[in-house]
């Protein structure tokens, strides 16, 4: 039997459009923050991904949720899920779930003071119907299909105790930034998604934001303006189209509570900059250097949870940051001929939490593992060691330390 707790802990995942797969990654950054009091009193972001994982496989024992097409996909039927967002509009919450892609208009309603989430997916919207208030609104996920669309400057007044916002677009569409969004003084979560972002300074301004994502923008620099948010955990910044060419000295150490970074498809400048991060960091994936979005694969963050994918033609000394988290990395994909520097910080402390390492494409190394640990044992959990294509490369290692190390 179903119990009811169970039921109402499955409208977390009902914002998701009809016969859509759900992200489980990306759920973690929004239902601790949901205002459903199904993630209460979570201390930090490895908690909260712990949790999603436990409600994911009862829900999915009890048949409301299946597994989708990968392992950090799930479905749910859409009767079930008409039923949880029945379920959770019983009581204080108000849900309003409108997904018709052939929308050209907010969706229309006598009033929307009582809705306190809403997921809205349309062709466009060109202006919300007036006079209008968002009183008890908590949580908006909005998807538009239209390119260009524009939203107007007022679009987020009266939406004060906002706490989740995601706007995303199905291809590239140009959005200047309402300016009504500083107005959002309780946001906590963030999310844009395929928009052509030319300006977003204005985000600095909303100082009480924990998680803030960037997807698929075309943005080159990392707005100095981030360093305001101080009160960040998450911050992810994937870009697979134009590589973020620059992050000003001083914006990540701003950062001092932060526990998760993403960093894809960075330039080789950035590689070679001095930069701080916050001691408090648990996860990252920094995908960075030319020519290194072909070796990017977002399976690796399934297994791993400090991840360094490289491409350094440069055989300049890498910067202090870089050698900092090199060393503290459990897989480190390195290519290019900078890849020797890579290594002569590894061999630093004998790959002590290195599980899988992977060189490829460096002509100037005869000798790979060169190894002199007196105090510690070399490699002690290396997994896998892959080397491609080192032209030059005489000897690899002789160490019996790693009899049981599979060698490719």
């Amino acid at each position: 039997m179903i119990s009811w707790k169970v039921m109402k802990s499955g409208t977390c995942f009902c914002f998701v459009p009809r016969s859509r797969k759900i992200v489980i990654s990306g759920m973690n950054n929004y239902l601790d923050r949901m205002g459903l009091g199904i993630f209460s009193e979570i201390e930090n972001l490895e908690e909260a991904r712990k949790r999603v994982c436990y409600l994911l496989e009862t829900l999915k024992d009890r048949f409301l949720l299946s597994q989708g097409s990968g392992k950090n996909y799930v479905k749910m039927h859409d009767v079930v899920r008409d039923v949880a967002i029945y379920i959770a509009s019983e009581g204080r919450h108000v849900f309003m779930v409108s997904h018709s892609v052939n929308s050209e208009e907010f969706p229309r309603r006598t009033s929307y003071e009582s809705y306190s989430h809403m997921s809205i997916v349309a062709s466009n919207i060109d202006e919300l119907p007036k006079p209008i208030f968002f009183p008890r609104l908590e949580f908006l996920m909005l998807k538009l299909f239209e390119e260009p669309f524009k939203l107007q400057d007022d679009f987020f007044v009266g939406m004060n105790k906002l706490n989740v916002l995601s706007l995303s677009a199905y291809e590239d569409s140009i959005l200047p930034f309402p300016k009504s969004v500083q107005l959002l003084s309780n946001l906590r979560t963030l999310s844009l998604i395929k928009l052509r972002l030319d300006d977003i300074s204005i985000i600095g301004e909303l100082v009480t934001l924990e998680i803030l994502t960037i997807r698929d923008s075309t943005l080159e620099v990392l707005p100095v303006e981030i360093g305001k948010l101080t009160n960040l955990i998450l911050l992810e910044f994937w870009n697979e189209r134009v590589p973020l060419e620059n992050i000003s000295p001083g914006v990540l150490s701003r950062l001092v509570r932060l526990e998760e970074l993403t960093l894809v498809e960075c330039s080789g400048d950035v590689i070679h900059s001095n930069l701080d991060l916050s001691s408090k960091l648990t996860r990252y994936y920094l995908n960075m250097g030319q020519q290194v979005r072909s070796y990017h694969d977002s399976s690796l963050m399934d297994n791993y949870h400090r991840i360094m994918v490289l491409y350094v033609i440069e055989t300049t000394p890498l910067g202090d940051w870089i050698c900092r988290m090199l060393k503290t990395s459990e897989l480190v994909h390195s290519r290019g001929n900078g890849s020797k520097n890579v290594l002569t910080e590894l061999l630093g402390d004998g790959l002590q939490n290195m599980k899988d390492l992977l060189l490829a494409d460096c002509d100037s190394m005869t000798r790979l593992l060169d190894i002199h640990c007196q105090n510690t044992i070399p490699f002690p959990k290396l997994e896998r060691l892959e080397v491609i294509r080192f032209c030059s490369l005489r000897y690899l290692l002789a160490c019996p330390w790693l009899w049981g190390v599979r060698q490719t």
